[in-house]
């Protein structure tokens, strides 16, 4: 029931177009009606970077896997003492 309290007034024509909206441009229409634009700027900008951060990881994990079947690494120094 709490998810339904707020009213919003929409221009003639409008309803209907956010109705047809599909993804992106219905949650980037909420984000207008609602005033959450920082918001949602925030959180896009949030998941950018972790994939961003994934990308890196990702490319020094294959890097390290490179090198290691090359023979690059020192074997001595990778031994357990």
């Amino acid at each position: 029931m709490d998810d339904f309290t707020r009213s919003v007034v929409l221009p003639q024509g409008k309803f209907s177009e956010f109705l047809k909206l599909k993804g992106v441009e219905k949650r980037k229409m909420l984000e207008r009606i609602f005033g959450l634009e920082e918001y949602g700027k925030r959180f896009t900008d949030s998941i950018e970077e972790k994939e961003r951060q994934k990308e890196t990881r990702g490319r020094s994990f294959k890097k390290n896997q490179i090198m290691g079947k090359r023979g690059d690494r020192n074997p001595k120094r990778d031994q357990i003492i």
